[in-house]
């Protein structure tokens, strides 16, 4: 009796469906992230994400030379540095009880791609307006990508891949300028670059720290120096005594202009401090004319004192009593007040 021989199915072809119909995205609500933010979002894919997607379609379709929308392999094409070989080019969009359908052009590489088993499912890239966060309504279809990790797991083969709910329209960031601007080389490490700024941040806080301390001490110093010429006015003064009249004014013309004051005391001789010698000249006697000089006054010692009080009071711009103790210290002889000058 002959053993039954064992029978082996045969594998299963990856064909592509007569028709040249794809299932492009399902009906409902599905989980998703926002390209731009990072940030979750509930894709809404209902009538009214449909017909905006259909209608934008349609827009494009209408323009001349369309050539359709893209399908790459999984979403290298965004990235500018990555290939942008084309699978297939999408020209039909149809709205269906399930969802959202399409037919497109394969490039012999990309139905060799599904044929063979490659790849078995296309991710949709939407871009979406908001309407409630953290809710995404899809209104724009960019583009689609074939990939074996599919989102959307309602699709038939050839379904949505993971985090793409609105397609960024710009670059996709890079860290070659940001290490050029640290000094580093372009194959410099993530850790590199972060130890890099750190050592800059540290850096500056201790330049912001040397500037605040410089801040304070050019204050400080300034207070001293303050306190300093302040206290020289004072001692000027107290030396000065006898010479002032008005110390404020002294006082606030030395911090003007130290080395002026000083020059003008300078040229002035103290007198010295005698109570007792303070004579006051009340009604001078007045010689009357001689006999050998008729009609001319014979002046005194009083007179000529007095002019010379006057005058060194005039010239030294100060006091009278300052003046003529001045005076007669250095003409004593000017004290006989009624004796006739020489």
């Amino acid at each position: 009796m002959k053993k039954p021989q064992k029978t082996t199915a045969a594998p299963w072809p990856f064909s592509l469906p007569e028709d040249g119909w794809f299932h492009l995205a399902p009906r409902g609500e599905f989980k998703g992230v926002d390209d731009l933010t990072g940030e979750a979002v509930m894709q809404v894919l209902d009538d009214a994400a449909f017909s905006a997607i259909l209608a934008d379609f349609q827009k494009q379709a209408a323009a001349e030379n369309f050539s359709g929308i893209l399908i790459d392999y999984d979403h290298l094409s965004k990235f500018e540095d990555q290939a942008t070989v084309a699978a297939g080019w999408i020209t039909e969009l149809e709205v269906r009880e399930d969802g959202l359908w399409f037919r497109c052009r394969w490039s012999d590489t990309g139905e060799s791609n599904l044929k063979s088993g490659c790849y078995r499912f296309i991710s949709p890239v939407f871009g979406g307006d908001y309407t409630d966060k953290p809710t995404a309504r899809p209104m724009k279809l960019y583009r689609a990508g074939l990939t074996n990790d599919p989102n959307f797991k309602s699709l038939r083969p050839l379904s949505n891949r993971a985090g793409n709910v609105q397609e960024p329209e710009r670059k996709e960031p890079t860290m070659k300028k940001l290490l050029a601007l640290l000094g580093l080389s372009p194959e410099a490490s993530e850790e590199t670059a972060v130890e890099k700024v750190q050592t800059l941040i540290d850096g500056s806080a201790q330049v912001a720290e040397l500037e605040n301390r410089a801040t304070t001490a050019e204050g400080e110093l300034k207070t001293l120096k303050v306190a300093t010429r302040k206290a020289d006015a004072d001692a000027f003064c107290d030396t000065n005594e006898a010479l002032i009249e008005n110390r404020e004014a002294v006082h606030a013309q030395y911090l003007k202009d130290s080395e002026g004051t000083i020059a003008l005391f300078g040229s002035i001789k103290a007198a010295p401090k005698a109570d007792d010698q303070h004579i006051t000249l009340h009604n001078r006697a007045k010689k009357q004319p001689g006999k050998d000089e008729p009609g001319t006054a014979t002046k005194t010692n009083a007179d000529v004192l007095e002019g010379k009080v006057q005058e060194f009071k005039s010239s030294n711009r100060c006091s009278y009593q300052q003046a003529f103790d001045t005076v007669t210290r250095t003409n004593p002889e000017l004290l006989d007040a009624e004796t006739p000058a020489d």
